[in-house]
């Protein structure tokens, strides 16, 4: 059986998950993999809803990954009313 404690404030950007790892018939704990002693990749993994969503560094990163996002949605949108304004123009022109 495995039970995780997240560290809401671990001293570092990631999200800080230590793992716990407990023998289901007696209840002992066999092992641990605490949050300061996981490798890089490990902290990655665990952090990549935080990486996402901007949730990394709190609020102001929250902010500026819905700005980006809401930038790049209109992309698309914007780039076919300039694709279809040069199309009209050819058309009137000839």
């Amino acid at each position: 059986m495995m039970a995780t404690v997240q560290i809401i404030h671990s001293g570092d950007a990631w999200r800080g998950l230590s793992y716990f790892y407990f023998n289901p018939n007696t209840g002992l704990l066999t092992d641990q993999m605490l949050h300061q002693n996981k490798p890089l990749g490990v902290k990655w993994r665990n952090s990549n809803l935080d990486m996402h969503d901007g949730g990394l560094f709190g609020w102001p990163t929250k902010i500026l990954a819905f700005m980006a996002s809401l930038i790049i949605a209109t992309l698309p949108t914007t780039g076919f009313l300039i694709w279809w304004g040069k199309k009209k123009k050819r058309l009137y022109h000839k």
